[in-house]
């Protein structure tokens, strides 16, 4: 599981349309579906 801090981090990357990685990152580290 990712840190609370690259947590955040990955989901601002996700709500400004950050890059494919970032979504994969959060898609398989942290999936909230």
């Amino acid at each position: 599981m990712i840190d609370k801090g690259r947590e955040e981090q990955l989901w601002k990357d996700y709500r400004r349309g950050g890059s494919d990685t970032a979504r994969e990152k959060l898609i398989v580290g942290y999936s909230p579906l």
